[in-house]
């Protein structure tokens, strides 16, 4: 992750040499280079402060901010309010700063190599300045204060000016308690304490117009994983209260700014007094939420008189608030201005919590330090590529010396243990002994594996193998009856994170008496293209619809109720295909099948049911335009090939892997059908589709996605119903695995071969109204709004409408469907699913 800056110079001259002198661009570059390489030089003359801050009291300020006056040159105190910062020989005026306390100036002189410690006592803040007195006709000044912010608050947003900067991340979590069981496996095995703590040190770019950054992880380091990547990154965990909506990644809505324009629907406040620093008179305003159980903050603010900036905060939020993993948060950041001609910075921030779920909690914290702002820089056009993220494939090879130099706080005494025992402990972990002795013990079998699945690892070798529940293996249908079918994954890990695997299936009906199988082979042929190439082949039984519905659900409905909506047809077929980034952005899907289909009929009529005026429909899907969907045995040639396009996409490139971003654009798809009259094959048809898709947040008034799709067949010489464009429906009360279907449409009725258009909507309002219901804010269930829309040419306009509840005792969901076919009623009913 971390720039290497020892060797780069010499790299960067054995190539470039002397051609950079008529290439104004490689000039500027080499005057980087040669100023990384003063920077390398002056680096081991610096001087070194350290020492501990504390309040009048003797109590320490964990994470106050440390810094130079007149530069970003600062640091963070760790938790015991110890700091380091090293800085360059001379005389210096050094700032402590800590929220609700006033900050303290200490003038210094330091040579070259020296090591001063320097302790500052804090004092609470003085609201009472002589001179400076609030207007008495203000009912709250503190809301006066809040209106300016406002005002200002997009004016500021806006002009953050190009930089770029150092930033130190440190994050830590501890696991204070644990369940005695997860999902019928014991956690005898797990240890409470530290379960993750890793520090990075990232070069960090912005531009302005247009709007661009880039991250470069150049140091990573993770306690007890010397090979691995730190997941820390200055973009993670960041807070821009200039924005109206705080920290969507810590619950589905995020939080309200308390300078938000819309900030007194949801906050009270306080004008606690004023202060002076450094020539800035600075107001304290406490923030009070109007309801716990808004997504709001609480604490303290500090904006600047007459020019309205946020100056520092300290917020904090608790388990009342709308959120799940996160129950607690609290919030510090420290701005600092160098001189009268710069723009303000952010000096430091650090976000501590709680978290806890499935029985499982613990504490931790995320630590920034920003430093070494260069706030005119001049950026080439070509800067800003595709990654956002980029970590360095050295990033994890820097030396305790290094670190020891380079870390802006000083570590305390539990974290230097952690390093210690687990770095200890990774040796040992890395002998093959020891890997197979924990393969022994992880691979033994126990009965509850055949309800859980199974897995048998080799650590040393890079496999696995294993079989997934018996549960979801064994399930009911009419056309082969009672049906075992049994899956085997094998998985082995080749080099540049390369994968093969292979995937036996075999399957027996025993109404049927019909013994399946096909067999799956998939290679990972490069991770950073998601290439991926598979070949598949053999007899199996499969769905008009592929998608219909599940195995376990088809069960259910024809045991209990007679209702059996799963329509089998056979195949002996192969399949190759091909998945791969052909660009930024662009990613095709295609595959090539060759296949011999035979129908099938139904074999059994067993059912639990008491109904004797039921029976089972035939095996031969109903269908509003083919009277007939019966098919004779035939061959089938089919080319498919899809194309999804993502504008902008971006990515963080790891070494260990690349990780699409989401992107605020859609994803434009466009999909190609050919059935082939070629090599004995009976079919000749022609499709294509295009369609738009992407997921959307519109802050406090929920989150959401849609879809909308149309298609045509532009050749329809020789088909059967299997090659139809079918729709994906539900008649039973389960949405499951999700609600992304048409809940009330019947699974064939609306196939078709003719011009077809649809879309799907779903927005979640995250509780935005059952928030404000006593009774149901405690609960936290949220509404959901569902709207389906599909028009064929044979049927007419079908729109289908749903509103719910989701988030029931946490993962459940009900919603209610009306159906219009053509405005007249087409059915209702209710829908159960997984919602969380």
């Amino acid at each position: 992750m971390e720039a290497t800056f020892y060797k780069v110079a010499f790299v960067f001259y054995e190539n470039y040499q002397i051609s950079f002198i008529s290439n104004p661009m490689k000039r500027h570059t080499l005057l980087y280079f040669l100023f990384l390489l003063t920077s390398v030089q002056v680096f081991g003359q610096k001087a070194v402060i350290k020492g501990k801050i504390t309040d009048a009291k003797g109590e320490v300020l964990s994470f106050a901010t440390i810094h130079i006056k007149g530069t970003t040159l600062g640091t963070s105190a760790n938790a015991e309010g110890v700091y380091s910062l090293q800085v360059p020989a001379g005389t210096h005026e050094v700032i402590a700063q800590y929220p609700s306390y006033k900050a303290l100036n200490q003038k210094i002189t330091l040579s070259e190599a020296q090591e001063l410690e320097l302790n500052f006592l804090l004092q609470e803040e003085n609201t009472d300045i002589e001179g400076i007195t609030v207007k008495a006709n203000a009912v709250n000044y503190a809301d006066e204060v809040i209106k300016n912010a406002q005002k200002n608050r997009k004016n500021y947003l806006e002009e953050r000016p190009d930089y770029l900067c150092k930033v130190y991340v440190k994050g830590l979590a501890r696991l204070t308690q644990k369940p005695q069981q997860i999902f019928g496996e014991s956690t005898a095995g797990l240890d409470t304490g530290i379960v993750y703590l890793s520090e990075s040190v990232s070069e960090v770019s912005y531009q302005k117009s247009p709007r661009s950054y880039k991250e470069v992880v150049v140091a990573s380091k993770v306690s007890g994983d010397s090979k691995g990547f730190s997941f820390n990154q200055a973009a993670s965990w960041s807070f821009n209260f200039y924005e109206n909506m705080v920290g969507q990644g810590l619950s589905e809505r995020g939080f309200v700014s308390p300078i938000a324009g819309v900030a007194f629907v949801y906050y009270n406040y306080k004008w606690e007094g004023q202060f002076t620093e450094d020539g800035l008179v600075i107001n304290k305003i406490k923030v009070m939420p109007k309801r716990n159980t808004d997504p709001v903050w609480e604490g303290y603010i500090y904006i600047t008189e007459d020019t309205w900036r946020i100056h520092s905060l300290d917020l904090s939020f608790d388990k009342n608030r709308p959120v799940d993993f996160i129950k607690e948060g609290s919030i510090k950041q420290v701005y600092t201005k160098p001189d009268k001609n710069t723009e303000w910075t952010l000096l430091s921030q650090n976000f501590n919590f709680g978290f806890k779920l499935f029985g499982f909690g613990g504490k931790g914290h995320f630590t920034k330090v920003y430093s070494d702002y260069n706030l005119n820089p001049a950026f080439d056009k070509k800067y800003f590529g595709r990654d956002l993220i980029i970590v360095e494939k050295e990033s994890n090879k820097k030396d305790s010396s290094f670190w020891q130099k380079t870390r802006p706080m000083p570590l305390l005494a539990f974290e230097k243990e952690d390093y210690r025992k687990k770095d200890s402990v990774e040796k040992v972990q890395e002998t093959p002994r020891y890997k197979d002795s924990i393969d022994k013990l992880n691979n033994k079998f126990k009965t509850t594996s055949l309800f859980f699945g199974y897995t048998y690892r080799s650590t040393k070798n890079k496999y696995s193998i294993g079989f997934s529940s018996l549960l979801n293996e064994v399930s009911f249908n009419t056309v082969e009856g009672l049906v075992l079918n049994l899956r085997l994954a094998y998985q082995k890990e080749l080099k540049d994170n390369k994968e093969i695997s292979i995937v036996p299936v075999i399957r027996y009906g025993f109404s049927s008496k019909d013994f399946y199988g096909k067999l799956r082979l998939s290679y990972l042929l490069n991770p950073r293209k998601f290439t991926r190439i598979s070949i598949e082949g053999g007899k199996f039984v499969e769905q008009f619809n592929p998608n219909a519905i599940e195995a376990s659900i088809n069960s259910s409905a024809s045991l209990y109720w007679k209702c059996n909506f799963m329509k089998l047809y056979e195949k002996t077929f192969l399949n190759v295909g091909y998945r791969g980034e052909i660009f930024s952005g662009l990613t095709i899907n295609t595959n090539l099948e060759y296949a011999l289909r035979r129908k099938l009929d139904n074999t059994t009529d067993y059912s639990w049911s008491k109904n004797n005026n039921r029976e089972y429909t035939s095996n031969d899907p109903l269908n509003n335009e083919l009277t007939d969907t019966r098919f004779s045995d035939n061959n089938a040639l089919i080319w498919n090939v899809n194309l999804s396009f993502v504008p902008k996409q971006r990515y963080i490139n790891r070494p260990d892997s690349r990780i699409r971003i989401r992107s605020k654009y859609p994803t434009f798809e466009l999909s190609y059908t050919k059935g082939l009259n070629i090599l004995g094959s009976d079919i000749d048809f022609d499709q294509i589709e295009i369609g738009i898709r992407d997921n959307y947040r519109w802050g406090l008034l929920g989150s959401g996605s849609y879809r909308v799709f149309g298609g045509q067949f532009l050749n329809t010489r020789s088909m059967t119903f299997i090659d139809y464009q079918h729709f994906n429906g539900n008649k039973t009360f389960m949405a499951f695995p999700s609600f992304r279907a048409y809940q009330l449409l019947d699974y064939y009725a609306f196939s078709t071969t003719r011009r077809y258009v649809g879309a799907s909507y779903e927005h979640h309002f995250n509780g935005f109204f059952f928030n404000r219901i006593p009774l149901l804010k405690k609960a936290r269930i949220q509404e959901v709004f569902t709207c389906n829309y599909l028009f064929t040419e044979t049927n007419g306009n079908y729109i289908e409408l749903g509103a719910g509840i989701e988030h029931i005792f946490k993962i459940l969901r009900v919603d209610y469907f009306w159906g219009l076919l053509d405005g007249k009623s087409y059915g209702n009913g209710v829908r159960i699913g997984i919602g969380f």
